[in-house]
């Protein structure tokens, strides 16, 4: 940049311009370090104006001695406190720079941030309830009530208490108890029907039974003859000739007729048929023998059962077993209703009576089957029975089963061993008992308890103080005329079986047989079990 100067000579005035330049450099000055390699300016001036270019000038420069020794980095003071995290149990920071080592010295040691606890030493904690246990068992099998709980962990620091009940009570089983159908007593007798040798009846009734309880079992019309009085006599029916020769040796039959006298009186014909057929030979072609065992199984055979008949073997717990003949479809839905505690078998043949009442000889166990399950599982083993000999104490524990598996599986929910039975039904002769048990409920997703909660059987006391001698079972023809022929053991029922058209059957069955063929009445036909002749002539009209 160039300066113009105007100079006043001799009064007059006269303009020069003067360039503007820089001075000479300076000297250079001191080094910027005592060691190492630094740096180190020069400097100069502009006069008459402003220059191009820079005033000063730098350069390296190497001190003696030429290495520096070693600066180790170090920490500045600690900052201020940060605010705390929290009112209770909060944290708060603070933080220091670290000036680098120079020269190779070494790193600063320590944390560059440190953390330290603020606020009260614990937050309040709220009391909480744990989940609901399982339910309790029901306390009945109807209108009962069952129960659970759940517990309250107290409260800390001052934190609130627990909200909501421990205990919680709900109804269970049936909504209401089976109230049975209950008779009323006898009404008066009606008027007779007639003046001679007429009948009169009475009645009662049944209340209705309540939420699946029983209907009445027993009659609820009563008839008796009355009247006194001389009545026409009817024709009167002679009695039977002798029987005609059989038919066959087993299972044939016979004819015989008879004659009608003339009525007096006014009275009527006879009526009946004058020809009656019958039954005759060996009653039943011969079948199966059926044997009486005691109890330790010595065996009488001393039983033929008819051709249409099986012998029926009934194993009680303890080893006890029953025998006795029984139509071949009765036995087989007998087999059905076995229950659990008991074996019923249904033999044609003496070879299957020796193999469940012979004495069996047990070969080694085989190897055990594979597991059934990878959880809980089961596997069985097995061994055979051989070398029977009739009248010894069968074969028992011919099949074995242990668990198998570990790992976890859901558990279904689990029946409880049964109660104590019922008193008997009857002080004498044969009846009936029940017990119940309860179930608990399953885990971990498993199924519910299956099986019934109520069971009966059949329990005997001492004898009735009665004659041996039972009902007497008609037999029938499809006409419904009836011979009374048969006398049942007292300890048997008469039972009917009606099919659809009218058709009946008739047979002797012991009575807690008789009772559970009745459970199949809907789907087996109509059944009736008798104990006298009343019963009897009701259901067939004679």
């Amino acid at each position: 940049m160039n300066l113009l100067c105007t100079c006043l000579i001799f009064g007059l005035l006269k303009s020069n311009f003067v360039a503007a330049r820089w001075s000479t450099w300076g000297a250079w000055g001191h080094c910027s370090v005592t060691c190492g390699t630094g740096t180190k300016v020069s400097h100069r001036t502009c006069s008459h104006g402003s220059c191009d270019g820079s005033s000063t000038k730098t350069t390296s420069c190497h001190p003696t001695p030429h290495t520096c020794p070693p600066v180790d980095g170090h920490w500045t003071a600690w900052r201020h406190w940060g605010s705390c995290s929290a009112t209770c149990e909060g944290t708060r920071t603070r933080s220091r720079v670290c000036h680098p080592p120079e020269h190779g010295g070494a790193p600063c040691r320590g944390n560059k941030v440190e953390t330290s606890g603020c606020g009260t030493s614990h937050c309040p904690v709220d009391g909480y309830l744990t989940t609901w246990t399982y339910w309790s068992l029901c306390s009945a099998t109807c209108e009962g009530t069952r129960k659970r709980i759940r517990v309250c962990h107290p409260p800390q620091y001052g934190g609130s208490q627990c909200f909501g009940g421990t205990i919680d009570i709900s109804g269970c089983g049936a909504s209401h108890c089976s109230v049975d159908g209950k008779l009323s007593d006898w009404g008066s007798w009606s008027q007779c029907s007639a003046t001679c040798e007429g009948l009169k009846s009475r009645s009662r009734t049944c209340s209705h039974p309540l939420y699946g309880g029983a209907s009445c079992d027993n009659q609820t019309t009563q008839t008796a003859k009355c009247g006194n009085e001389h009545c026409p006599v009817d024709g009167q029916l002679s009695d039977w000739g002798s029987w005609s020769q059989c038919s066959a040796t087993c299972e044939g039959l016979k004819s015989r007729s008879r004659t009608c006298s003339h009525p007096q009186y006014g009275g009527a014909p006879c009526t009946g048929q004058t020809t009656q057929t019958a039954k005759c030979g060996t009653v039943n072609c011969p079948g199966v023998t059926c044997p009486t065992c005691n109890e330790i199984l010595e065996c009488t055979w001393n039983t033929t059962c008819p051709m249409s008949e099986t012998c029926l073997v009934r194993n009680f717990p303890g080893y006890k077993f029953t025998t006795h003949c029984i139509m071949k479809d009765d036995c087989e839905i007998m087999k059905k209703l076995q229950k659990s505690q008991e074996q019923i078998y249904c033999c044609d043949d003496e070879s299957c009576l020796q193999n469940i009442l012979g004495e069996g000889r047990l070969s080694d166990w085989t190897s055990w089957g594979q597991c059934s399950a990878t959880c809980e599982g089961l596997k069985s083993r097995t061994r055979t029975c051989n070398s029977q000999q009739v009248g010894d104490v069968p074969c028992i524990d011919v099949t074995q089963t242990a668990k198998c598996g570990t790992e976890h599986c859901p558990v279904d929910g689990d029946s409880l061993p049964w109660g104590d039975w019922s008193p008997c039904s009857v002080t004498c002769g044969s009846g009936t008992r029940v017990r119940s048990r309860a179930c608990i409920p399953p885990q971990y997703g498993g199924h519910n308890c299956t099986g019934p909660l109520f069971e009966m059987n059949i329990c005997s006391q001492v004898h009735c103080p009665t004659s041996p001698v039972g009902v007497t079972c008609p037999t029938c023809t499809e006409n419904m005329e009836c011979t009374w022929n048969t006398t049942c053991h007292v300890s048997e029922n008469c039972m009917i079986r009606a099919f659809p058209g009218y058709k009946f059957t008739t047979h002797c069955i012991m009575k807690d047989d008789c009772a559970l063929m009745k459970l199949l009445g809907k789907t087996h036909g109509q059944i009736f079990c008798c104990d006298d002749e009343s019963c009897l002539r009701t259901i067939l009209g004679n």
